[in-house]
C-alpha cells in the first residue's frame, strides 16, 4: 500500500496539468503509476482509493466480527502437543550439547514447529521446566525432566505434561 503526502495545497487545476518530472516529483505525474506507465492513467489515485477502500474494509470486518481478532483459546490437548514438542527437541538437543536449552526458537529450528510462543522454557542446572499457556490465561500445562527440585512440577513424573485450570484473578 502507499500513502501519499505533499507538502503544501494542491488544487484541481494540479491534478489535470501535466507537471514534468521535477515539477511532480512523483506526486501525481503523468506516465509514473502501477499500471505500467499508461500516460494520463489513474496510478496514483487509484492507488490512494484503494488504499482507503482496505482501510474501510478492515473497519469494517473489525466491527461486525470482533471475535476474529481475539486470542483463540488453546485446548489443553493442544498444549500438550507442544509440550510434547519440546520434550523431543530438548532430548535432541541433550544428545548433541549434553545440557538443556531455554531457546525457543532455537528447539524450533530443530523440527518441531509445534514449538511458539505459548511455551516458556526454564533450564537450570541440570534440569528444564516448559510452560505453555492458554491466551487467554484460562488453562496452562507444564513438563519437566531432568530437574533439581527447584524446577520439579509437583504431582508429575519426568518428561509427562501435566494441565491445570488456572485460578480466576
Amino acid at each position: 500500500m502507499k500513502l501519499f503526502r505533499r507538502a503544501g495545497p494542491i488544487s484541481i487545476a494540479d491534478l489535470g496539468a501535466g507537471w514534468t518530472s521535477t515539477e511532480g516529483a512523483g506526486i501525481l505525474a503523468r506516465g509514473t503509476n502501477v499500471l505500467g506507465g499508461i500516460p494520463g492513467s489513474w496510478g496514483p489515485e487509484l492507488d490512494a482509493l484503494l488504499t482507503g477502500a482496505w482501510l474501510v474494509g478492515a473497519i469494517v470486518v473489525r466491527s461486525v466480527m470482533p471475535s476474529a481478532f481475539e486470542p483463540r483459546i488453546a485446548d489443553p490437548n493442544e498444549l500438550k502437543i507442544r509440550l510434547f514438542a519440546v520434550v523431543q527437541a530438548e532430548r535432541r538437543y541433550y544428545i548433541a550439547h549434553r545440557s538443556y536449552s531455554s531457546d525457543v526458537a532455537g528447539l524450533r529450528r530443530l523440527g518441531f514447529t509445534a514449538i511458539d510462543s505459548l511455551v516458556s522454557i526454564t533450564v537450570e542446572g541440570p534440569g528444564y521446566r516448559a510452560l505453555a499457556r492458554d491466551p487467554r490465561g484460562r488453562v496452562s500445562c507444564g513438563v519437566w525432566d531432568g530437574a533439581t527440585v527447584g524446577l520439579r512440577i509437583e504431582g508429575t513424573r519426568p518428561a509427562e505434561p501435566t494441565c491445570w485450570e488456572d485460578r480466576k484473578q
